[in-house]
């Protein structure tokens, strides 16, 4: 497998394919990532939280081969953290890790009118890869090699987080 690299960020706006996200909400904050990379949603009685491990990780979904890690989105984001565990949603992402969300609301078509640059503080944007007008709403697309750093993860879900980016 070929080394990845995410895209630098100010180019990134630009480059975004048309492609169907998943949208998903934290507090009143909509952000989105591919359909493509979605292997499925799962609710919050699903996850095992006591199988934290680290500040990230609140818990692990069972699985044939193992653990699967679920990191808080919020936290990865440096958003304030909710008590929210019985109300949560969870998006397993293929690379074998999966991030919580309020909730996951509705998929959506974006194409390369729908992209615009960021002006975000640094920090969110080194987590958030680009922005998208759909309608009256503020999309952000989360970068999602950029989470797997943040969350410590290592191996096949960090690699397979940098394929997905590429």
């Amino acid at each position: 497998m070929p080394t990845l690299h995410a895209r630098p960020h100010s180019l990134s706006a630009a480059r975004e394919p048309a492609a169907d996200y998943l949208v998903f909400r934290l507090d009143e904050r909509e952000y989105c990532l591919p359909l493509a990379d979605v292997a499925e949603l799962r609710h919050a009685g699903d996850v095992h939280p006591g199988h934290a491990d680290g500040a990230h990780q609140i818990g692990s979904l069972p699985r044939a081969a193992g653990e699967l890690p679920v990191f808080d989105l919020r936290r990865l984001l440096d958003l304030p953290t909710a008590d929210v565990l019985d109300r949560f949603e969870v998006i397993v992402v293929r690379g074998e890790f999966a991030i919580a969300v309020d909730s996951a609301t509705d998929v959506v078509a974006l194409g390369q009118g729908h992209w615009m640059p960021i002006t975000r503080p640094a920090r969110e944007r080194s987590r958030i890869r680009a922005l998208a007008r759909d309608g009256g709403r503020v999309l952000r697309l989360v970068d999602l090699p950029a989470l797997a750093d943040r969350a410590g993860s290592r191996g096949p879900a960090r690699r397979e987080a940098r394929r997905i980016a590429a």
